[in-house]
């Protein structure tokens, strides 16, 4: 698999995290999953999984752009077929490589 572009100040935008790390979080702040489900690549998105809505879906990956200071291209996020952490993981390892000075602050 593809690395993760890192930001060129090295920041991922949460804390000390790798950039898997901090897509993983990400995911994690959107989503609504049962108690004993601990996140792998391999955990499903929805149903099983972390139970994350399309609309959650969508919140997270801007916050994985911003985050990360990336840009997903719409198209690429629409054709995408997310259905695990792995599939997201992939997509923004194929992302737009970091923007020097991203748009937003790191969070």
């Amino acid at each position: 698999m593809a690395s993760i572009p890192q930001r060129p100040d090295g920041a991922v935008g949460t804390r000390d995290r790798t950039p898997s790390e901090a897509v993983i979080a990400l995911l994690l702040a959107e989503a609504c999953p049962p108690d004993d489900v601990v996140p792998t690549p391999e955990t499903p998105l929805t149903d099983g999984g972390l139970e994350l809505s399309s609309l959650d879906l969508v919140r997270a990956i801007v916050g994985i752009e911003e985050s990360l200071g990336i840009e997903l291209g719409d198209e690429e996020v629409m054709d995408a077929d997310l259905r695990t952490v792995a599939d997201v993981l992939a997509l923004v390892a194929r992302a737009t490589p970091p923007h020097p000075n991203p748009p937003y602050p790191n969070r």
